[in-house]
């Protein structure tokens, strides 16, 4: 994504900074306290972006733009009774809500934004009056990824704590939600075991393409990630078993009936083989 390059900056008093609720989609603000603590022995470096204004009682304020882990290091230490003074902050000439909220995108300077984070983003951007292709455009992703970031503003609490801390890919659960279409807490359920079978296996990122070789189980037999995977050994089988004129006898059902009995894949590969090469010999 790119980033606004500004050249010039004030000093202004951080307590005159206003932070609007809600307006920061960032659910993950890091270690605070480590922040302040750098903020204090070498000040602040990185400048904090504000869009300045004037309040009710001609008192020129400055509302937040970009620099809400800063500007919080900084309240904290100001509450903590440390000598602040003066911090660096360049000015925006941002006018509207929309522009705000494009500018924030924009200035993503610090810590990058998780899928939730986006998701949250693009909502907003929606909600504002913005189309999915002018959100895309806006956040140079393509539009498909925009409707499966509004779809985690749908899926269940537990689920988006799992896509917030990192654990799982947003893809991953839309393609667990969509297998399951009509019927989310099957949905939930599936990847709440998936969870289960990680933290059993000590993965903490949770893989459906790790967990669906080592213990396909896990995976309903009829989910597309499955489905798929044996679609494409079948296909596999079928180009280097005569140039994929002999059939193969085994089905779907079978392979994952097998799957369930506990055979592995190559046990399930060498029995495609010897079924195809058992047809081409009756031929």
């Amino acid at each position: 994504m790119e980033k606004k390059i500004e050249t010039k900056s004030y000093l202004i008093n951080p307590s005159l900074i206003t932070v609007k609720d809600g307006f920061n989609s960032r659910s993950d603000f890091g270690d605070i306290t480590e922040l302040a603590g750098q903020i204090e022995s070498a000040g602040l470096k990185n400048p904090i972006h504000v869009s300045p204004y004037i309040d009710e009682h001609g008192v020129e304020r400055y509302a937040l733009v970009d620099g809400e882990r800063r500007y919080r290091a900084l309240m904290q230490l100001i509450n903590d009774g440390k000598e602040v003074g003066m911090v660096p902050a360049i000015f925006t000439d941002s006018k509207t809500e929309v522009d705000l909220v494009v500018e924030q995108i924009m200035c993503n300077l610090g810590k990058n934004f998780n899928e939730f984070e986006m998701a949250v983003w693009c909502k907003k951007l929606i909600d504002l009056g913005k189309t999915r292709k002018e959100v895309s455009e806006i956040i140079k992703k393509p539009e498909g990824n925009i409707s499966q970031y509004l779809d985690i503003l749908d899926y269940d609490s537990k689920i988006q704590d799992l896509i917030k801390d990192g654990r799982i890919g947003g893809r991953s659960v839309w393609r667990i939600y969509n297998s399951h279409k009509g019927n989310p807490a099957a949905a939930v359920a599936e990847l709440m075991e998936l969870k289960r079978k990680a933290d059993e296996m000590g993965k903490f990122e949770i893989k459906l393409s790790d967990l669906d070789c080592s213990s396909a189980y896990v995976v309903k037999k009829d989910s597309a990630a499955v489905k798929n995977g044996l679609l494409t050994l079948r296909r596999y089988v079928s180009r280097y078993t005569n140039q994929g004129k002999i059939k193969i006898k085994l089905s779907l059902k079978d392979i994952t009936d097998a799957l369930s009995d506990g055979k592995n894949l190559d046990e399930i590969f060498t029995q495609l083989v010897e079924d195809a090469t058992a047809i081409k010999k009756a031929e």
